[in-house]
């Protein structure tokens, strides 16, 4: 059985409530991958060229470089393109 990209970056996504505030972020079991938190950050829409669709107000202070068939974050962390993908789908299921 394969396993998914949450598993293989030890990725799990949480909603939680402080001082009445409710919010959805990502808990990392593998603290080499906390560069993968902007996701959590990120506004998902469905539809469209990616461009389009992603907010980065929230990671402006990331460095996301795209080399095929990788993405490179903040010269630190570099994950297939494929995996990032299935995290992004799987966050935005979560926050439907």
């Amino acid at each position: 059985m394969e396993v998914s990209a949450m598993e293989k970056y030890g990725i799990t996504f949480y909603a939680g409530e402080t001082n009445g505030y409710k919010f959805n972020s990502c808990r990392f079991s593998n603290f080499n991958y906390v560069n993968l938190s902007f996701v959590s950050c990120w506004s998902v829409t469905s539809g469209g060229n990616v461009d389009d669709r992603f907010s980065s107000d929230s990671v402006e202070d990331i460095v996301i470089a795209y080399q095929y068939p990788n993405v490179e974050i903040d010269n630190v962390l570099t994950i297939p393109m494929i995996d990032l993908l299935q995290i992004v789908q799987e966050w935005k299921a979560f926050i439907g």
